[in-house]
């Protein structure tokens, strides 16, 4: 009885999947007949439909849901590859065995100057987009014969009038084929014919295979954790990869040193046999974030954002955007101050960001009138110098990012030349001394560590501005990941270059954008362990932590649903980690005690007195050579 009814119950659930699986067929049949573009192709070109992934849309959503298609298959009239043909060569082929019998493979011959010297381009929206709708592209990708690793940059985008994005679809994958999601809600209305897929293919030779390509929208009320999800992979994942074992020893040799404590009385001599406690309370290592708003709004949510900042963070990043939507805004400058009071308050170190943006957009309009007036344009800048660096050092602030993503944005520059920019670094210096000053730039550690020309331009401003007389004293690298994760080793050797400057190195703009929650958690931890054990970097700033107010949501430590996410949980995991040290010595005749640990702040307890202990990590130059004498603490006893 008991096997005929679990025969019965077999039989049944079998039944039941299939008419799932047969309903979902029809709904995937009956979505590709509905769709709104209809393909004439000729006889050398290939058609597939994007059945693969539509089938894993449709996994994951809602039955109900409607999708507006406006591609959804791989073809030469649903996608163009764009470049010159010394850089790259393409083909359609059909009914090839696996996984797709029809993808478009392509060969990117060359290095380009740029990332988007060669691109994959899908045909754009056929109908307009409303604000708040989920858009939606997926396709495959695979490294093709001839290639063992493919890094592709890509993008939903709008191209013009203004560069905007909608979703990051870049991917780093290997010779299988590897699903390609990227889904994110459109920041306004797009009118017809505005916004596409975007693949730039340019950041290194390779051969690469697309098929499946779909592109859509969906109006419906759907979380974002409702789609699939690309799975973030990189070279050095593995629990076992030999960067562990070699930064857990450049930590031991770069961040760790002989510490000594001298016990003595209220007269100044040596106790002899003190029992004393030592406890690590933090690393010396620079661990911030930038600041939004809420740190200063007088709510429960503002209250519980400045709980999150000191549970995670030692270190903040103040924003002072020069624009009329930052520091000309009476409002937003107010906000700007009170975030910098509150940082001074709580004695929390803060570095300003930035100073001069050198683009259009970015900056004031009594600004942007004075363009073609090269004197009196150079004045207004110098204006607002003399007028923001005395408010920011009488706020504590300590360190700043004087110009930022020079490379990008020549707006300024085409008008003043890079010597006015090196008097402009004098004159932040002359109006603030012992200030910590920054070039800031994007792109050097991302997209797979692979983007030479910008490496190479960052290397040779810096050498060039020096050589000028600025005083620059330290380098930033922003740090804005995607689904090109860079392995640990890259991110090294780039490091170890740009330490031949002789000067410390921050990551002042982290996050990575990934809605693999796992991936990012584990990217997250690996990334701070590397950094960490790199001695001329001297912290690493997230660009915001709480997701619905930053600027890459899916970047984010803390859900909208006040929740920490993985990646939030391994970061703390890790830091807890770093601070663990607990032992207790006994003071020799001369009232010394020597242990061995991290450089970090310490807590110390003899005979129920309480000392803090500071012991600073020394610089480092490009030889990575640090200092001769053993750091020393004096706790001088009460009674």
């Amino acid at each position: 009885m008991d096997n005929l009814f679990l025969n019965k119950n077999k039989n049944q659930s079998k039944i039941r999947n299939n008419d799932k699986k047969n309903r979902k067929n029809e709904r995937i049949k009956k979505t590709l007949l509905l769709s709104a573009m209809t393909f004439v192709l000729a006889l050398f070109q290939v058609a597939t439909k994007a059945e693969e992934s539509l089938s894993t849309l449709y996994d994951h959503i809602p039955p109900d849901t409607e999708l507006r298609i406006f591609i959804d298959e791989t073809s030469a009239d649903s996608l163009s590859i764009n470049g010159e043909d010394s850089m790259v060569e393409y083909e359609w082929l059909s009914q090839q065995e696996g996984k797709f019998s029809d993808f478009v493979r392509i060969h990117v011959k060359a290095v380009g100057e740029n990332p988007w010297s060669v691109t994959l381009k899908s045909q754009a929206n056929s109908s307009a987009i409303k604000k708040d709708e989920w858009v939606y592209a997926g396709y495959f990708v695979r490294a093709a014969p001839g290639s063992s690793q493919v890094n592709i940059r890509g993008f939903i985008e709008r191209a013009t009038p203004r560069w905007m994005l909608v979703s990051d679809a870049s991917v780093a994958t290997g010779s299988e084929w590897t699903r390609v999601v990227a889904v994110g809600r459109a920041p306004q209305d797009f009118e017809a014919g505005s916004v596409h897929l975007s693949l730039h293919l340019a950041a290194q030779e390779q051969k690469l295979d697309v098929a499946d390509l779909l592109f859509l929208t969906i109006d419906h009320e759907l979380d974002a954790a409702s789609f699939p999800a690309t799975e973030l992979k990189y070279a050095g994942m593995d629990k076992d990869a030999p960067w562990r074992e070699q930064a857990q020893k450049m930590i031991d040799q770069y961040r760790t040193d002989e510490f000594t404590l001298y016990v003595v009385d209220v007269n100044g001599q040596p106790v002899k046999d003190a029992v004393v406690a030592v406890s690590r309370e933090d690393i010396d290592f620079e661990l911030g974030s930038m600041a939004h708003g809420l740190l200063v709004e007088d709510s429960e949510l503002g209250e519980q954002y400045r709980l999150w900042f000191d549970q995670f963070f030692n270190y903040a990043t103040a924003t002072i955007y020069w624009a009329d939507w930052g520091w000309e805004d009476p409002a937003k400058r107010e906000e700007y101050l009170n975030k910098m009071a509150y940082f001074e308050q709580e004695n929390i170190p803060m570095r300003g960001h930035v100073l001069l943006y050198p683009a259009f957009r970015f900056s004031p309009e009594v600004l942007n009138r004075l363009a073609d007036d090269r004197e009196a344009f150079i004045a207004r800048v110098n204006q607002h110098i003399d007028e923001m660096v005395p408010i920011l050092r009488a706020h504590g602030m300590n360190e700043y990012d004087v110009i930022n993503e020079l490379r990008a944005e020549k707006e300024w520059l085409d008008i003043v030349g890079l010597d006015t920019v090196v008097d402009w670094y004098k004159r932040v210096h002359a109006l603030h001394p012992e200030a910590v000053l920054y070039i800031n730039e994007n792109s050097i550690l991302t997209d797979g560590g692979d983007n030479t020309a910008q490496k190479d331009h960052y290397f040779n401003l810096i050498t060039e501005l020096l050589e000028k007389g600025a005083p620059i004293h330290g380098i930033g690298m922003q740090g804005h990941f995607n689904g090109i994760a860079t392995p640990v080793e890259k991110m090294w050797e780039i490091l170890d270059r740009f330490a031949s400057f002789n000067l410390p190195i921050r990551i002042t703009e982290y996050d990575t954008d990934t809605r693999d929650l796992e991936g990012q958690a584990q990217y997250d931890t690996d990334f701070y362990q590397a950094m960490y054990a790199h001695p001329n970097v001297v912290g690493i700033t997230r660009w915001g932590f709480y997701e619905p107010v930053m600027w890459r949501p899916a970047g984010a430590l803390i859900n909208p649903q006040n929740e920490l996410k993985p990646n939030a949980l391994s970061y703390l995991s890790w830091l807890e980690n770093l601070r663990d040290f607990e032992a207790i010595y006994k003071s020799d005749e001369n009232g010394m005690i020597q242990y061995k640990s991290l450089y970090g702040v310490y807590r110390v307890e003899v005979n129920g007195e309480t000392f803090s202990c500071k012991f600073t990590q020394p610089a480092y130059n490009a030889k990575k050579q640090k200092r001769s004498e053993v750091p020393a603490c004096t706790l001088r006893m009460n009674q």
